[in-house]
Order: structure tokens, then C-alpha cells, then sequence
């Protein structure tokens, strides 16, 4: 599958902004991600992970 017949979506907070992150998921498949302002570069990775990061994400700096 060519990545640019894929359907990217981005976060509604990023409408109006330039460098977005973007990503595409593939039935069955994995989850990619890229940058909108490098859209040939793209990382490719599983739910479960995307999940765990954002998760990490979501719950904010870790003080030592």
C-alpha cells in the first residue's frame, strides 16, 4: 500500500497550524505517524505501543 493513498488525520487542536502531527492506521495493520511538514518520513509502529505512549504522554513530566 503507497503511504500517499492512505487517509492521514490530525488532531483537531492542529487545524489552523503548519507542523501537525499526523497519523494513518492500516486495517488489521500497524499505526503510522508523520510530520506534516515531512510527510515522507514515517514511523511505523503497533496500537498497543501508540497507546503506551500516549499514555506516558497524557500523565505529564515524572519528577525523580
Amino acid at each position: 500500500m503507497s503511504v500517499g493513498a492512505l487517509t492521514w488525520q490530525k488532531s483537531s487542536y492542529s487545524v489552523d497550524a503548519s507542523a501537525c502531527l499526523e497519523l494513518a492506521s492500516v486495517p488489521d495493520g500497524p499505526v503510522l505517524l508523520r510530520e506534516s511538514e515531512s510527510p515522507a518520513l514515517v514511523l511505523v509502529t503497533s496500537q498497543d505501543r501508540l497507546r503506551g505512549l500516549l499514555a506516558l504522554a497524557s500523565a505529564g513530566p515524572r519528577l525523580a
